[in-house]
């Protein structure tokens, strides 16, 4: 207990003589390393707060604004190897001020600063902060866990400069590293705004971001730092103007491909489908089912899907879009066109996507029951977007009903994953289910695989969108 007594009596002398302006030439301060190169204080920052109902820039009022969900999809450092990112300050007196503490990556190499959960969630925010909708952020005990496919626009972040000037707590007396660090942090990141209907990068900003921490500071406060930086580099972009503008609420960058949001004016919307054909498939019928069948797209997953109307509408399974409203359409001529979810039914995973009408030739639906032994094809893009219109052949091994009432084409046609959604044919090219799983053992597919009637899944989205 005297000990304990004496060290915080010479903690508190060495304040008064601090504050008195004693010159203690001890090498205060001053750098650890014999290469430091002059790099400029950044500016103190405020905490982040949360906006209420406004956030203020440069002595302007951003107001709120209904956009589009956006999720932090990744990051990167470019950063060149060798690279100077901090400067460890040393020079304690009694205890007081930084230590000596001598770390060897005062220099980039190569390790990426954003690999940590801690960035994604200071990234959401920032984003909430000024009124930008996030995936992924319910709280509540009775929301389904919706995922990231919900979002339209994936964020990416290319940090291209990092410095850091800290200061490491010591012990007193004895000068051992407690591992607190206090300190500042800069970081300058390009941003980069990915479509995820589009596929391709709409909008670039670049932005900086800065943070700092007085006193002794708390554990591992080099990480904190660049945790609070980053997020300051978030907040600008989400309130540059430009950001704004592209992920509003039925934006330009949307408006251009799929025209602005649609209000129910209480009229369903008819799902009308051809008549089945009764003539066996041609070379010619095959093209036009091949056309018919596209993939889609969210985020960074992928399924299948199928015209099923000339208006546009198309087919594909529910735990192929998620909570997502719009997804990316690859038509089999690799074009990619934006999709509007207009439907959908998660209990029996089927979906209804609207895109603007265009020239294919939508596929016929049967619905007759499958007889088991008939010969079917599936059309799909199993496991890479590369592999769409793969046409795989099997026939039907059985028609089983779950406990649930809920009936299932069993087949051993070859399905994988990225074929959920896609059509199951008969051999005269009519629709008769739509892909949804396979059963695999050990990681290899054992040849049964299940598919959802396409009249059920019909019947079910013409009630949801009568719904709506």
């Amino acid at each position: 207990m005297e000990l304990e007594n004496q060290h915080k009596g010479l903690r508190t002398i060495a304040k008064w003589c601090l504050a008195g302006g004693l010159a203690i030439a001890v090498g205060a301060c001053q750098s650890t390393s014999e290469q430091r190169t002059t790099a400029p204080q950044p500016a103190p920052s405020s905490p982040l707060k949360a906006a209420n109902t406004s956030a203020t820039t440069a002595g302007s009022t951003v107001g709120r604004i209904a956009t589009e969900v956006v999720t932090f999809a990744r990051s990167r450092v470019d950063v060149p190897s060798g690279t100077q990112i901090i400067n460890w300050r040393g020079g304690a007196i009694v205890g007081i001020g930084c230590g000596r503490r001598h770390r060897p990556s005062t220099t980039y190499d190569g390790a990426n600063f954003l690999k940590h959960p801690r960035y994604a969630r200071s990234f959401n925010r920032a984003m909430q902060s000024v009124g930008v909708s996030v995936a992924n952020t319910s709280k509540s005990l009775f929301h389904p866990k919706s995922g990231a496919k919900e979002a339209v626009y994936a964020i990416g972040a290319v940090i291209n400069h990092i410095w850091l000037d800290l200061c490491a707590d010591v012990e007193p007396m004895h000068h051992i590293p407690t591992g607190r660090v206090s300190g500042s942090a800069t970081i300058s990141v390009e941003w980069q705004v990915f479509s995820v209907p589009l596929q391709r990068v709409v909008y670039k900003k670049s932005t900086k971001g800065s943070a700092q921490i007085s006193g002794d500071g708390p554990p591992n406060g080099h990480i904190v730092l660049m945790n609070r930086a980053f997020g300051s580099a978030a907040r600008q972009l989400g309130l540059d103007e430009g950001f704004r503008s592209t992920i509003r609420l039925g934006g330009a960058s949307l408006t251009a491909n799929t025209g602005k949001r649609s209000v129910s004016s209480g009229r369903p919307v008819r799902i009308a489908t051809h008549a089945a054909l009764g003539s066996p498939i041609s070379p010619a019928r095959w093209k036009q089912r091949i056309a018919a069948t596209v993939t889609v797209r969210v985020l960074n997953a992928h399924g299948s899907g199928f015209f099923i109307t000339r208006q546009g509408h198309l087919v594909t399974n529910h735990h192929v879009i998620g909570d997502a409203s719009r997804v990316s359409i690859r038509l089999s001529d690799g074009r990619n066109i934006v999709g509007r979810v207009v439907a959908r039914d998660r209990r029996r995973d089927v979906a209804l996507i609207k895109v603007a009408a265009i020239n294919v030739q939508p596929m016929p639906i049967r619905y007759t029951p499958a007889q088991i032994g008939e010969e079917v094809y599936a059309i799909g893009s199993p496991l890479k977007v590369s592999l769409q219109s793969t046409v795989s052949r099997g026939i039907v091994s059985s028609v089983r009903k779950t406990r649930f009432g809920r009936t299932y084409i069993q087949s051993d046609v070859n399905i994988n994953s990225g074929s959920s959604g896609g059509p199951l044919i008969d051999r005269y090219g009519n629709v008769i289910g739509i892909s949804v799983a396979g059963l695999k053992q050990k990681g290899l597919t054992v040849g049964i695989n299940l598919f959802i009637p396409i009249g059920e899944a019909i019947a079910i989205l013409r009630k949801n969108v009568a719904a709506n």
